[in-house]
């Protein structure tokens, strides 16, 4: 078996300890905002437009299109 001396342990416990409270702090942001900075930022450089259609935000691309479009069928595909 393993055999831990007293710093080993108490590194071990420490690591773990931060590991558990950095997760609890970034559980529900981190993404979230990670994704809203991109979105961001491809506005701000022109890449992709937010626009309103129907009470809800859409992403499009500058020329009005939209970035993805709806497929009513599966033989509706190009």
């Amino acid at each position: 078996m393993f055999m831990f001396n007293e710093m080993e342990l108490w590194l071990l416990g420490t690591a773990l300890a931060f590991t558990i409270v950095g997760w609890y702090m970034g559980k529900g942001s981190g993404v979230r905002v990670g994704i809203e900075n991109t979105l961001e930022v491809m506005v701000a450089a022109g890449v992709i437009k937010i626009k309103m259609i129907g009470g809800e935000e859409h992403i499009v691309l500058p020329d009005d299109k939209p970035f993805f479009r709806e497929i009513k069928n599966k033989t509706d595909v190009d």
